[in-house]
């Protein structure tokens, strides 16, 4: 008999529409500053789940794409599904930061990978701010930062 009330109670429209919303309440969201030079503020995100190519000996399945904020110029850089934070910083320097200089900001998704301590050691040194997307926004309306 439980289940069945639970799943009555999960499935009921006026259930669901009387029911108050425990979530605390949301920040505003902000816009981002807009870059005043190239690739001083870069945006990453990976492309995963692709089907395998190979090059030197390498199989590659995911890319991962940089944006410049300024301009919109994409850099796609092949790499494997399971890099990691290492990994991706080593792409960045040897391909983008190479060519485009330090940038002051990098924006990403939430990517357990970019909050491990390493990356956030990472961006430190070298005096990057890193900025998480909305998901992990303060309550204050500010960007969350790490």
């Amino acid at each position: 008999m439980k289940p069945l009330i639970g799943e009555f109670a999960r499935t009921c429209p006026i259930c669901q529409r009387i029911k108050p919303d425990r979530r605390p309440t949301q920040g505003l969201l902000l816009p981002l500053q807009f870059p005043t030079r190239k690739w001083q503020s870069i945006a990453i995100d990976w492309v995963l789940g692709l089907p395998e190519t190979w090059r030197k000996g390498v199989a590659y399945d995911s890319i991962l794409t940089v944006v410049d904020r300024a301009t919109k110029m994409v850099d796609l850089l092949s790499t494997q599904k399971n890099c990691s934070a290492v990994d991706t910083s080593e792409l960045l320097l040897l391909n983008v930061f190479k060519y485009g200089g330090l940038p002051s900001r990098i924006i990403s998704n939430c990517d357990p990978k970019l909050a491990a301590q390493w990356w956030l050691e990472f961006c430190n040194v070298l005096q990057i701010d890193h900025h998480f997307t909305t998901a992990y926004r303060k309550l204050d309306g500010y960007p969350a930062t790490h």
